[in-house]
């Protein structure tokens, strides 16, 4: 699959563009949870680092692969996707429309991601201080999590 093609490619070598393509690809294929961790946080956002909005100013292309992981754009994500994760998209999205200057677009998912951060009590407002899967071991951060959601 194209999915497990990305993940071949060693990171510093391998594309935001195509890995924004590969997210959905991955989505469209079922593996929303696969795409989200090894895909768009691990490639894509290269972590904590943000790559392609830093670096390369790809909010749009962000953007679109964050939508990916939505049923309904803004409003319902793919229910294969854990709360947490749930929530962290949640802010990406409306982070992302509201840096395009969509603030109408924006309250939806904004809204709704500090619902899902009070829920899991995460009171740093879903900025996300996670650590690599393959640094902390394969069920790291499987549970509360920090960070709108995504792994303390």
């Amino acid at each position: 699959t194209f999915l497990a093609q990305v993940l071949r490619f060693p990171e510093p070598n391998f594309a935001p563009p195509l890995c924004i393509e590969s997210v959905a690809h991955g989505c469209h294929a079922g593996l929303q949870m696969e795409a989200c961790d090894k895909v768009y946080f691990a490639r894509t956002r290269r972590g904590n680092k943000d790559y392609a909005m830093k670096k390369l100013g790809a909010f749009g292309s962000e953007l679109g692969a964050v939508a990916c992981f939505f049923e309904q754009p803004w409003s319902r994500l793919s229910p294969s996707l854990t709360e947490p994760n749930q929530a962290w998209l949640l802010n990406e999205a409306a982070f992302r429309l509201l840096a395009l200057g969509r603030l109408t677009e924006a309250l939806e998912p904004m809204r709704a991601g500090i619902e899902g951060a009070v829920k899991l009590k995460d009171w740093k407002g879903g900025r996300k201080e996670r650590q690599q899967p393959e640094r902390t071991g394969a069920d790291a951060g499987r549970g509360g999590r920090g960070g709108g959601g995504r792994r303390a």
